[in-house]
């Protein structure tokens, strides 16, 4: 009978624990959540970065929300500069290594940064907008004092 009990109460917890869905099941870089549908992510030093099929818009939104319920402060959202255009910087296999070479029928616009403070720590989250792949790319900054 005890062998019984103990054997449920496992299960009851099992289940309890497979059931909870909350921030924690998000993936994240430093406490920074990954949008859902992040594809081509690459954790280089100093951030972190990624692509999405959502709308700048979206991920505007998205990052607002999941950050506060972080315990992160929005500190500042820096509009875009509709003048700007960042060239899509892709690796080519070369001999001594991947060799960065720019692509300039690919232009990346600028989308908004969004800026973040949690105690000591700093996020931020730049959006930039590929219209050639109707895609956004993401990149996530991080600093502690």
């Amino acid at each position: 009978m005890h062998f019984t009990l103990k054997y449920a109460i496992c299960i009851c917890c099992a289940f309890l624990l497979a059931s909870c869905k909350g921030i924690n099941n998000t993936p994240s870089w430093h406490e920074i959540p990954i949008i859902p549908g992040a594809t081509e992510t690459a954790d280089r030093p100093p951030g972190f970065s990624f692509k999405t099929k959502a709308s700048s818009t979206k991920v505007q939104d998205y990052y607002e929300t999941e950050m506060s319920k972080r315990g992160w402060k929005l500190a500042g959202n820096l509009p875009a500069v509709p003048f700007q255009e960042m060239p899509v910087v892709k690796l080519s296999p070369a001999p001594l290594g991947n060799v960065p070479t720019i692509s300039p029928d690919k232009l990346l616009k600028p989308g908004p940064v969004l800026l973040f403070q949690r105690g000591t720590e700093s996020a931020q989250i730049t959006i930039l907008i590929d219209p050639n792949n109707n895609s956004t790319a993401v990149l996530l900054g991080y600093s502690a004092k």
